[in-house]
């Protein structure tokens, strides 16, 4: 899995150069006048950097970075998802909501996904989903799969310290069943046990996600 920091699409480039430019305009500036603004260009940096910062900052949310999770063929919970302490991924607790959501029956199956960045967020402030849902953009921003939140739990199966936290705080993901319900899943290491643990519970319970917790969205 590679883990980088966020950065702007060529897009979002264009649309603030445009942004600038017709700043520029707006000014009145002549264009000796906006040549002496362009020439200040560490001054101007700075500044334009303080501005974005506290345009785009979240009192609930952190961005932390990125991390890409390799192409995943289909992907059978059941066959991943087990009380196993000596497998690749040391799981030793599920949550009862996890089990039957997912485990029942045939389990969860997931069908093939290609390569995906995921945005890692570090949650500021104690939260319950549906405040994580609607700052992130929406169900469909934040839904990923099991398939991708075991990838990175299977990077670091036996506590290898890596972009998943493992201090006991809630890694958290937004999953839909084989229903199209969605849950919030999340991971979280046991330090005293040495394994793994993996709980659900329905995105409209009113549950408090503790601060220090991170979200894994697309």
């Amino acid at each position: 899995m590679r883990q980088t920091t966020p950065g702007m699409t060529s897009g979002q480039k264009r649309n603030l150069r445009s942004l600038f430019a017709q700043a520029l305009n707006e000014a009145g500036l002549d264009k000796e006048a906006a040549q002496k603004v362009l020439g200040k260009g560490g001054m101007m940096k700075t500044r334009i950097r303080e501005l974005l910062a506290k345009l785009c900052a979240s009192s609930l949310l952190e961005v932390v970075g990125t991390v890409t999770v390799p192409a995943i063929t289909t992907f059978r919970t059941k066959e991943h998802f087990r009380d196993d302490l000596s497998g690749p991924v040391f799981i030793g607790y599920f949550g009862g909501n996890f089990r039957k959501a997912f485990l029942t029956g045939n389990g969860l199956v997931e069908g093939a996904v290609a390569e995906t960045t995921l945005c890692v967020h570090k949650l500021v402030k104690n939260s319950v989903s549906s405040q994580i849902i609607a700052e992130l953009g929406g169900e469909k921003t934040v839904e990923t799969g099991l398939a991708q939140m075991y990838e990175l739990m299977k990077a670091q199966g036996q506590d290898q310290r890596r972009i998943l936290l493992t201090n006991g705080h809630a890694n958290i993901f937004y999953v839909r069943d084989r229903y199209n319900k969605l849950w919030a899943v999340c991971c979280f290491w046991s330090s005293d046990s040495r394994c793994w643990g993996v709980c659900a519970c329905p995105v409209t319970y009113p549950d408090v996600w503790h601060a220090g917790s991170q979200v894994f969205s697309r």
